[in-house]
């Protein structure tokens, strides 16, 4: 039974998917929900760019009114001398206080002083600026996969170490089970070890659950279902020296990107709210029929019909230019506070990374030195066990002391490499994996 578990494992891992983190954080950013928003915002943006051309398409109106009206144009005569004076050839009627139109219009723009091309300008800035804005949300998902990625490496770096120590262990008891049988050892030192391996073999399964944990929640970022072998990157600190840390400006970021973008809209809303307070010239065709007509001193219903030029100019948007000037005032220094803050809150973030970037790998260093001498402490306690001339306490104690330095190294490492994707996610500037 243990044999054909240990071969489904096996079976297991070799059919595994091998995952890297640059291929981790290029499927999460293409699995994301957000990401689907990418098309739909280009989408969105040619709809209202060719609805905004629309304006300069022939314009139909249809229009019709009935009045009564408290008095109308007359001339200064009666109806009776006027038919008097034309020898009854004119027959003049009054107008009627009820009047009716109906007419059709058809217009052609001529000229808007740019309003349809600032109103371009603006749309395709504001759905720049939602562009950026969604790289942005797209670039922030990587950081959930790094910590989760190096969450996973970290917790199979500590099982194999568990399980190394538990073998070592489980070494030292076959010896004193022998020596036991022969008589030259208790069985309490037996006890000593039985619990020492029960004990690992509950880290083991804790290690064991929470690294599914972790391996579950990066499958879910990536979008991958099957099971994932995660490849260790070889990156270290000597890959950043091609990186401009010290003189870092972070214009590489997505969210850069998104402050020039604002104020890019910033001012084509500006050019657009300046088109509105020019003049507006189309040529119009109007034909109608109504009582009266364009001859107002002919009664009854006639048709008729206009065609021309004509000039608009409103400047009723001139009241609100210096409020509008301002507050475009106000969105420039609040965009550019944002700025400022994010650049700043960068700057202390990068200098803590490369900080502790460089304390660990200063601390693994020293530690490689200290987990050498512990081993030769270790062999020696266990050379001593196996003669009978040292305590299993002391025994625990060394081989304990080994396991715990090389835990922490295994973190230590795992840290470092941590740090340096954080470098490189602060700058978003990222090196050819060596190993991929």
């Amino acid at each position: 039974m243990r044999q054909i578990l240990l071969l489904s494992l096996i079976a297991l891992h070799l059919n595994a998917e091998p995952l890297t983190l640059e291929s981790a954080l290029s499927k999460a950013r293409e699995h994301y929900p957000l990401h689907k928003n990418k098309d739909l915002l280009q989408k969105a943006q040619d709809l209202e760019l060719v609805k905004l051309n629309m304006s300069y398409i022939p314009r139909l109106k249809l229009g019709a009114k009935a009045t009564y009206q408290s008095d109308v144009t007359t001339l200064p005569f009666s109806s009776q001398t006027l038919n008097n004076l034309s020898g009854g050839n004119l027959n003049y009627k009054p107008l009627s206080k009820d009047q009716y139109n109906a007419n059709i219009e058809i217009s052609q723009p001529l000229f808007d002083a740019g309003n349809l091309w600032a109103n371009r300008s603006l749309t395709k800035a504001k759905y720049s600026t939602q562009q950026a804005e969604l790289e942005s949300a797209l670039y922030s998902v990587q950081n959930s996969v790094i910590n989760a990625y190096f969450a996973a490496l970290l917790l199979e770096r500590q099982i194999n170490q568990s399980e190394i120590h538990a073998k070592e262990l489980g070494k030292n008891l076959a010896t004193l089970k022998a020596r036991y049988a022969n008589g030259v050892a208790n069985k309490s030192d037996i006890d000593k070890l039985k619990i020492e391996i029960l004990q690992t073999q509950n880290t083991l399964a804790n290690l064991t659950n929470e690294r599914e944990i972790a391996l579950s929640t990066l499958k879910e970022l990536v979008g991958l279902e099957q099971d994932i072998e995660l490849v260790t990157p070889r990156q270290s600190l000597d890959s950043l020296q091609s990186l401009e840390v010290k003189s870092a400006s972070f214009e590489s970021r997505p969210e850069m990107r998104v402050f020039t973008q604002r104020a890019n809209e910033i001012t084509m809303s500006k050019n657009a709210e300046t088109a509105r307070f020019l003049p507006y010239i189309d040529a119009f065709f109007q034909a109608g029929y109504g009582n009266p007509a364009l001859n107002i001193l002919k009664s009854g219903f006639n048709s008729y019909y206009i065609a021309g030029i004509r000039l608009n100019w409103d400047f009723g948007n001139l009241y609100s230019l210096h409020q509008q000037s301002e507050l475009r005032r106000m969105q420039i220094l609040q965009n550019d506070a944002k700025k400022e803050e994010f650049l700043l809150n960068m700057r202390i973030s990068l200098k803590s990374q490369i900080k502790r970037a460089n304390n660990l790998q200063d601390k693994i260093s020293k530690d490689t030195q200290i987990i050498t001498l512990q081993e030769n402490l270790t062999k020696s306690a266990q050379a001593k066990l196996q003669n009978g001339v040292l305590s299993v306490n002391d025994f625990l104690s060394e081989i304990n002391a080994l396991n715990t330095l090389k835990l922490q190294n295994n973190y230590d490492e795992i840290e470092l490499l941590k740090q340096i994707y954080e470098i490189y996610q602060s700058l978003n500037q990222w090196q050819n994996p060596q190993n991929q």
